[in-house]
């Protein structure tokens, strides 16, 4: 699971509000804390692909979420992984 601090390491919100979707175009939001948790969950549980049905078995640090698109891009190291057959599509 993550901690605070890879949180804290996370991207700065001037560059997050400067992001865009690869799929939407549109923009993109961090994870709530509830969300990351319940995407970590999922990993652990071997319940998460990617876009190209691949199994996610790292958890997030941290994570974008395109509410167009219903994508979440990883976050590792604070660094967002924003290719779109990595994206985990999320309800």
């Amino acid at each position: 699971m993550t901690d605070d601090s890879s949180r804290n390491a996370s991207i700065a919100d001037e560059v997050l509000d400067l992001l865009r979707c690869p799929v939407s175009l549109g923009p993109i939001e961090r994870l709530s804390e509830a969300m990351l948790q319940e995407v970590n969950q999922r990993i652990a549980a071997g319940g998460l692909t990617n876009q190209l049905e691949q199994a996610i078995s790292r958890p997030l640090d941290d994570g974008l979420y395109s509410p167009n698109a219903k994508l979440i891009y990883p976050m590792w190291d604070g660094i967002p992984t924003l290719i779109a057959e990595e994206a985990i599509g999320w309800p």
